[in-house]
């Protein structure tokens, strides 16, 4: 598979072809002429396959309800995400006054931007750098936290709404789907800059 370095099992009839790194975009696969089958027979011509790696879809997912209540006592916020270097954290504080009124007619998980706003503001937001670990595959699902606690300082009375999100995907996953040499290659899907992920409303 052009540089790239692989390993081959033979299971069978079959032979699998595994590729020892991460590897982007389309490749061409070349099976050789010569190649001799359990039955004796040889290829008698060269096959080309192209294969497209394809990527997992950037996605962001909160491991708790992404909700701060006054008696709340951790303010480490696990999260988990994939194809993606950074994450945009913000922190909605819903004020002790407005509450009765929002909790009338919204959750505390509600996803109502328009009352979120008239209840409460905006009180912090961060980029959270996910690549600063050389050691993760971003391509695949990890998990991290962030400390809230550097962002804000609690109001004992007042509820808050953490919401993750993000615009930019990062490098996809390899997931190999071989498809004839001749049919056109088959892309990663693109996510919509505007596409968000979280546990609240986005703007």
């Amino acid at each position: 598979v052009g540089d790239v370095p692989v390993r081959l099992f033979v299971d069978g009839n079959k032979l699998k072809v595994y590729p020892l790194q991460a590897v982007q975009g389309t490749h061409t696969l070349v099976v050789h002429r010569g190649i001799v089958s359990t039955t004796g027979v040889a290829f008698d011509h060269e096959w080309k396959f192209s294969v497209s790696f394809e990527s997992i879809s950037p996605q962001v997912e909160l491991l708790t309800s992404g909700n701060i209540l006054p008696k709340s006592t951790g303010l480490v916020l696990p999260f988990r995400a994939v194809s993606l270097r950074s994450v945009e954290v913000r922190v909605i504080k819903l004020f002790e006054s407005n509450l009765p009124a929002f909790l009338q007619s919204n959750g505390l998980g509600s996803d109502d931007t328009d009352a979120l706003h008239r209840a409460g503001r905006l009180v912090a937001k961060k980029t959270l750098n996910l690549a600063e670990n050389r050691q993760l595959d971003l391509s695949k699902w990890n998990t991290f936290s962030i400390d809230l606690t550097q962002m804000m300082e609690p109001d004992p009375g007042a509820v808050y709404r953490v919401i993750f999100s993000f615009a930019t995907p990062s490098p996809p996953a390899p997931t190999p789907r071989p498809t004839p040499a001749s049919a056109p290659p088959t892309m990663p899907p693109t996510l919509p800059a505007s596409r968000r992920y979280g546990t609240g409303p986005d703007t």
